[in-house]
């Protein structure tokens, strides 16, 4: 973005004016990279040569604001849009409205949703999921389904964002048969689920304490060309250790290296703890050392589950001994070692 200002700078000294549309491009760079003081100023600079901002370069800018948080800022600049006579378009109410609902103010993009619809805009896909993901964030499932209801309503149709984000919630309560629900529509209607949809679905059979029937669904993933994948696999063994199967946690494990799916730290630190905690530092150990020999290195997690597993055994040369290599690695020790 530096060549861009540059860029900005040699125009002027050559005598030529740069337009809306090369301004609002440098600012979207700026956006884009982060840079929202420099796009700022741009927009200042914009100004003040008397190319003043369009719709476009606002929305670039609100974009910008809203992405990094800073809410009361693209409350300003809106502000700011209306006061030069410029009228916000449906892509200025769903910028907005996306980044109050990913901030967990809904109140306030239901408040623009309203405004929006009050000005005869036409609302569409994507200012929906964003309001449903909104309410799915906050916990409100039947205000989500009020949503879905609505855009059919307006003959606005779900896309896959929209099918995803309600099947995770539903899954997220451990409601898989409203969560199917959702996935058979998405298949008749000729959206196809991809990987995340269907981990969704088994975190919701693991949420709902049938880890079993979610690794069933393995099957159906592979009969529909969807591999499964490190998501899948980890959430499989988080929900047998929650039961505390750790023998078909360990299978899971097994048919993971298997189909050549790499663990992570976490994988094994969920393993590691889940024997630690069942007594078996033995195998808790041999995961400790198959973690090493495959070059992932262990985290403050790992160390204070192999120690907390030792202490618990007895094992005070061992949990001492992890102990002076984990201090030795920067990791910081509980207060109660």
């Amino acid at each position: 973005m530096d060549r861009a200002a540059e860029y900005l700078r040699e125009m002027r000294v050559f005598g030529l004016v740069p337009d809306g549309v090369i301004y609002t491009m440098v600012i979207g760079g700026f956006c884009r990279s982060g840079s929202m003081s420099e796009a700022l100023r741009v927009r200042d600079e914009m100004v003040g040569c008397g190319c003043l901002p369009d719709v476009v370069t606002y929305n670039t800018l609100l974009s910008g604001l809203c992405k990094h948080h800073r809410l009361l800022d693209a409350e300003e600049l809106l502000n700011e849009m209306k006061e030069r006579g410029i009228t916000p378009d449906l892509c200025t109410f769903t910028t907005l409205i996306h980044g109050y609902c990913r901030e967990g103010n809904i109140e306030k993009a239901l408040q623009l949703f309203d405004t929006l619809l009050q000005q005869r805009l036409r609302p569409d896909v994507v200012t929906y999921n964003s309001l449903i993901d909104g309410m799915c964030r906050k916990g409100d499932l039947a205000k989500a389904n009020e949503l879905w209801d609505d855009m059919h309503a307006r003959e606005i149709f779900p896309n896959h964002v929209t099918y995803s984000i309600l099947i995770d919630s539903h899954c997220e309560k451990g409601q898989v048969e409203a969560a199917f629900s959702f996935l058979d529509e998405m298949v008749n209607k000729g959206i196809v689920p991809n990987i995340m949809t269907y981990n969704s679905i088994i975190k919701g059979y693991c949420r709902s304490g049938n880890v079993r029937k979610g690794q069933q669904f393995l099957q159906k993933m592979r009969q529909d060309n969807i591999l499964p994948d490190l998501v899948t696999f980890n959430t499989l063994i988080h929900g047998y250790i929650k039961e505390e199967n750790m023998g078909e946690a360990f299978n899971v494990f097994k048919i993971m290296e298997k189909e050549m799916v790499q663990p992570d730290v976490v994988t094994y630190n969920m393993l590691i703890n889940g024997y630690s905690e069942h007594g078996n530092v033995q195998e808790a150990g041999w995961v400790f050392k198959k973690m090493g020999a495959r070059g992932i290195e262990p985290d403050r997690y790992t160390y204070m589950s192999m120690i907390n597993g030792h202490v618990a055994a007895g094992n005070s040369k061992e949990a001492f001994q992890l102990h002076d290599e984990m201090i030795h690695r920067g990791f910081a020790p509980d207060d109660k070692f």
